[in-house]
């Protein structure tokens, strides 16, 4: 009687999982035993997180993978950190200065008269 019922527990708990993977297109990128295998490596520290969904720039996480973090916040399992705007790629232009141009050519000769 035991062993049906933790069968019963363990595929309750395998189904409600499934439907929530399902909704976020995750097993789409990897299967659910690779997705359970990653979402075991995350750990957080003793006394952490209290009653306040976590969020995945807190300090709080023990050695856990970005890609892991990401698999959480599409979970809605962790409060994802805000992203800071992209930067424009490359050198920032030179600063124009208003100088006169030079003059075209060879410059003339000056002759001095004593």
């Amino acid at each position: 009687m035991g062993k049906e019922f933790v069968n019963l527990v363990s595929t309750i708990i395998t189904f409600r999982l499934l439907k929530a993977v399902s909704k976020t297109n995750l097993l789409d990128k990897m299967s659910f035993g690779d997705l359970i295998d990653d979402l075991g490596t995350a750990w957080g520290l003793t006394d952490s997180f209290n009653s306040e969904k976590p969020q995945s720039s807190d300090d709080k996480w023990v050695h856990t993978l970005d890609c892991v973090i990401d698999e959480l916040e599409k979970l809605d399992l962790s409060i994802p950190a805000p992203k800071p705007e992209p930067q424009k790629r490359g050198r920032k232009p030179k600063p124009k200065e208003d100088k006169p141009k030079r003059p075209r050519g060879r410059p003339k000769k000056i002759l001095s008269t004593p």
